[in-house]
């Protein structure tokens, strides 16, 4: 009880901060005030670029991670309350086994469609975190094509965004539909 208290808080924190606000949070505790990671993006070495984009990936994550941790545990509350999570307590299943071979696939497909929802805002954010961090990417790309006004290197930017995030969360459902379906038929059998 303590711990999930404990992380809804953590995760309310988190999914009320922006992405930027996250970045410049860290910016400061990681870059300025600790000195663990380089103020600028270094190429290089493989662990040099890990190190540079170690903290714009965080400041990206962190608030959607939020997002994702508190939708999955509500999911998973009215799973465990089903009559299939029943039937395989009494057949003797371990809980681990319960919560992590019948309970997490139905109870991601919420989470799923999330993430192919929140891919724009994901795509913002990374607008303004690479601005923070000063990393090149697609984020860059899209502001230099705004900033000259190339709109056929910003709408070939948008548009791939799109194309690749439809295209996961297709996959993604289609799959995950699949083998819920399957595996549901042959947890009755």
């Amino acid at each position: 009880a303590i711990r999930d208290r404990g992380s809804t808080i953590v995760s309310f924190g988190l999914i009320a901060l922006p992405e930027f606000a996250v970045g410049v949070l860290l910016f400061y505790l990681l870059v300025v005030r600790w000195r663990w990671l380089p103020s600028r993006y270094e190429s290089g070495s493989m662990l040099a670029e890990l190190r540079s984009l170690l903290a714009p990936a965080l400041a990206l994550a962190l608030p959607l991670a939020a997002v994702y941790q508190r939708l999955l545990h509500t999911e998973l509350a009215v799973t465990l309350r089903s009559e299939f999570i029943t039937f395989a307590r009494a057949k003797g299943n371990t809980s681990r086994r319960v919560l992590w071979v019948h309970a997490l696939r139905p109870s991601s497909f919420g989470l799923v469609t999330a993430f192919g929802m929140n891919t724009g805002a994901l795509i913002g954010g990374t607008l303004v975190v690479e601005q923070i961090f000063s990393v090149p990417g697609a984020g860059s790309a899209i502001v230099t094509a705004i900033d000259r006004l190339n709109s056929l290197l910003y709408f070939t930017n948008a548009v791939n965004s799109y194309i690749a995030a439809a295209a996961a969360n297709d996959f993604i459902l289609r799959e995950g539909d699949n083998n819920a379906v399957y595996n549901g038929m042959n947890a009755w059998i």
